[in-house]
């Protein structure tokens, strides 16, 4: 997402700040949008690494430790299948409609889909709760006290 919007970014950098992006375009022949999108990219991908980490993470402990291989594979497979037919389009719109305009739209439907996988009763928390805790069980019988959540 943070790479479709790159050029409003840098747009946005160049009338509010002097970080010298412009001395980078006019003197070193080293496009705007270039060196913004490779400072984007970093925490971008630093952000990807992470939420790929966490579903991982949770994959490995809903899956039966006997069929994790084949959870893995599946999900492996699946997510190469899946990710081949947008890539199709999104080239052939990219070609009719222009690059720009094409990764605008792809980051406002990546922010709808986010908000409503994150917001809807299908996809939220079962019931409206909040998402069990991972972390050591405690004793079979042990009541916890406010105070054992409470800050140190």
């Amino acid at each position: 997402m943070g790479l479709g919007l790159v050029v409003y970014v840098r747009d946005f950098i160049e009338s509010n700040f002097d970080f010298g992006l412009t001395f980078l375009d006019k003197e070193a022949g080293l496009d705007s949008v270039v060196t913004v999108t490779m400072l984007l990219a970093m925490p971008v991908g630093f952000a990807f690494t992470l939420v790929s980490v966490a579903g991982r993470v949770v994959m490995n402990e809903q899956a039966p430790q006997e069929a994790q291989g084949r959870v893995f594979a599946v999900q492996m497979a699946l997510g190469d299948f899946v990710a081949l037919l947008p890539l199709l389009l999104v080239g052939v719109v990219a070609d009719v409609v222009g690059v720009r305009a094409t990764l605008l739209a792809a980051s406002i439907g990546a922010v709808g889909m986010a908000s409503y996988l994150t917001f809807s009763s299908r996809f939220g928390p079962p019931g409206g709760r909040s998402p069990p805790q991972i972390g050591p069980e405690p004793p079979a019988g042990a009541k916890m006290s406010d105070t054992d959540n409470a800050p140190d």
